[in-house]
């Protein structure tokens, strides 16, 4: 084969609407050879990735973790930034204060009379900011959005759910009468209707009680993974915040401790529970893994002929995490794919125990990643897979080698991957991989870089042009808001 040409017959995927980047060393013209969609490094059909990238219940998922992630952002940050202005407001009341305590101290009656009057309308200013509670507030409020998210995800992916499952409406009763089912135009329209009527039935209730009725009706428990008595803290604790200003009752206590919670010191009922912001990260990753493993869950369950896009979504997934160099998240997610009843391929397990390694590796956990490692069998597997292996333990000469043994494009690793893969974060570094990188491809690593980088410029363009249109709608957002604020007192 010539060397640096790719066979048209090979594909792989990495990191989904990344370009996958031509091989060629001598085509400087036409660099973007193929898009590339997932974050699977599993080799599929063009058609079967569209597929996978437009099911809506991989959509689903992917926008209830974008939410919490921006809910994340705009809690701390919006945090930091009220206690700087309120940092700010009360250094000014300071000194607006002992502006007045000179006047009204002067012998000068009419100034003691001006200071009299400034005292009478900056006082109730100040203690309203001062009782307000307005960090706490805050927090609380940001906290609370994080169920609306979860609460608003169960509704949405359920009715995707049923809609790509039509027998699962089967096992839903109604309480409907015939005069109410009569007054719907089509059998379709009924079925929505029962659907939404069990939906808000649902979510009425504890999360708790949601959970047991869920694992009823698909016939699966839904709550034997380690956090979920934390999560149950988590939402106990919302309705704490939400209905009894974080006090503690007796319910909450009894809800935690039947789940099996545990606390550093348990509280008392009376005790005051408030949000920090360290609770509140916590809170929004915990939130953040139950959605996403409820989901996967039960799409596995109810749709076992989509098992290869359920796979597919929760390796993007966890790819999207170690490229964020979240390992905890990367962690979490690994565990549960690796504990998984069911896969599509044994490629796509495999591809499970790696990621999952990686985030153990950078994730400050080596000696369990060594652990996982040592765990199966590599001689039956492909070169593809014993490259990753031998980069786990750090054996960059064995994995020079295996390198070169795979050439330009293996069955999941090619050009691409080297510089994309957080598998090959380190490894990238090391004079083994520079020597067998340009041996293997013509060119040099950082050479290739710099070409994908330029070949980004026009993507880069393309979201400048958004941000655009995004800062000038935050400005008009921002105008109305200060105009409104101007009629608080």
């Amino acid at each position: 084969m010539e060397k640096g040409k790719i066979p048209k017959s090979k594909k792989s995927i990495v990191g989904r609407s990344r370009n996958k980047i031509n091989s060629r060393s001598s085509d400087t013209n036409n660099p973007i050879k193929k898009k590339r969609s997932a974050g699977q490094f599993i080799r599929t059909k063009v058609k079967e990735n569209a597929e996978t990238e437009t099911n809506p219940l991989s959509i689903t998922i992917d926008k209830f973790l974008h939410r919490i992630w921006g809910l994340q952002y705009a809690g701390l940050s919006s945090l930091a930034e009220l206690i700087d202005l309120l940092k700010k407001q009360y250094s000014e009341a300071r000194s607006k204060l002992a502006a007045i305590e000179r006047l009204m101290s002067s012998k000068n009656q009419d100034e003691r009379a001006i200071g009299s009057t400034q005292a009478a309308n900056i006082l109730p200013k100040i203690r309203l900011i001062a009782d307000s509670d307005i960090t706490q507030t805050t927090s609380n409020a940001y906290f609370i959005a994080l169920f609306s998210c979860l609460d608003s995800f169960i509704g949405e992916f359920l009715t995707c759910l049923y809609s790509r499952n039509p027998i699962l409406f089967r096992n839903l009763n109604s309480s409907k009468t015939i005069l109410e089912i009569i007054e719907y135009d089509t059998i379709d329209d009924v079925k929505k209707g029962v659907l939404q009527e069990e939906i808000e039935s649902l979510l009425r209730e504890s999360y708790i009680k949601h959970f047991e009725k869920l694992g009823a009706r698909f016939n699966i428990s839904l709550v034997n993974f380690a956090h979920w008595p934390t999560f149950v803290e988590c939402s106990q604790r919302r309705n704490l915040i939400t209905h009894c200003d974080g006090v503690v009752n007796s319910q909450y206590l009894k809800g935690c401790i039947e789940q099996g919670c545990k606390w550093d010191q348990q509280p008392r009922v009376g005790d005051r529970l408030i949000i920090k912001p360290d609770y509140f990260l916590d809170s929004a990753r915990i939130v953040m893994e139950v959605g996403l493993k409820l989901g996967q869950t039960l799409w596995r369950k109810a749709l076992p002929a989509e098992l290869k896009f359920a796979d597919d979504h929760l390796i993007d997934c966890t790819f999207q995490a170690l490229k964020r160099k979240t390992w905890p998240f990367a962690q979490i997610l690994g565990e549960f794919a690796n504990g998984l009843p069911d896969y599509s391929s044994e490629a796509t397990k495999h591809i499970f125990l790696v990621n999952y390694a990686i985030a153990l590796k950078y994730g400050g956990k080596p000696e369990k990643a060594n652990s996982l490692i040592n765990s199966i069998d590599w001689t039956a597997v492909i070169d593809d897979f014993k490259l990753a292996r031998e980069v786990l333990i750090e054996n960059y000469k064995r994995a020079s080698e295996i390198m070169k043994r795979i050439g330009i494009e293996g069955q999941f690793v090619d050009e691409h991957a080297y510089h994309d893969w957080p598998l090959f974060l380190d490894f990238r570094k090391s004079k083994e991989f520079a020597k067998a990188y340009e041996s293997i491809y013509g060119h040099s690593f950082i050479w290739k870089s710099q070409r994908i980088a330029n070949t980004l410029k026009n993507e880069i363009k393309k979201e400048q042009r958004k941000l655009k249109k995004v800062s000038a709608s935050l400005s008009t957002a921002k105008g109305k808001v200060v105009k409104t604020s101007t009629a608080l007192p």
